[in-house]
C-alpha cells in the first residue's frame, strides 16, 4: 500500500503547464497568404494527348468486340 501512495505523491510533484503562459497583449493571428502551389505533371501535353487517345481507342476495340 506504501507503493501506492509514493506513486501518487510522485505524480503530485509534476508541473502542469497548461494555463502557464503569461497574460499578455492579445496578437491576432497574422494573416499569410496562400501558399503558391505549382502545378508538376509527369507527362507533356502532347503526351497526355496521345495517352488518350490511346486509352479511347482500345475501349473502342472492347466495345466493338463486345458488341460481336
Amino acid at each position: 500500500m506504501e507503493w501506492f501512495i509514493e506513486l501518487l505523491q510522485m505524480r503530485q510533484d509534476k508541473i502542469d503547464t497548461q494555463g502557464m503562459s503569461l497574460p499578455g497583449k492579445s496578437k491576432k493571428p497574422s494573416s499569410y497568404a496562400p501558399m503558391p502551389v505549382k502545378h508538376r505533371s509527369i507527362f507533356t501535353e502532347e503526351e497526355r494527348r496521345e495517352l488518350k487517345d490511346i486509352v479511347n481507342e482500345a475501349l473502342d476495340e472492347r466495345w466493338n468486340d463486345h458488341e460481336v
